[in-house]
């Protein structure tokens, strides 16, 4: 039977890294997913930023601080 290398495979693939750090997959999925948003949002600002300095001026470095806010949160504590 092949079975539980299949799930052994699957166990590892999804969620060993999440079960170390103290979530669930889905747990996980929704953490990073919201991470990765919040990321783009910064980004798009960064690159306005860029191109015209007087807008969203401390926008960087408001992000910096909610991301470091969130990861100390997150997880295992």
């Amino acid at each position: 039977m092949r079975f539980p290398n299949i799930f052994c495979f699957v166990n590892s693939w999804f969620a060993a890294h999440p079960n170390s750090v103290c979530m669930t997959y889905f747990e996980h999925l929704r953490f990073s997913g919201g991470l990765a948003s919040t990321l783009l949002i910064g980004a798009t600002k960064a690159i306005i930023h860029a191109i015209f300095p007087n807008i969203y001026i401390t926008s960087t470095t408001e992000l910096v601080n909610e991301m470091e806010k969130k990861l100390a949160d997150a997880g295992c504590k």
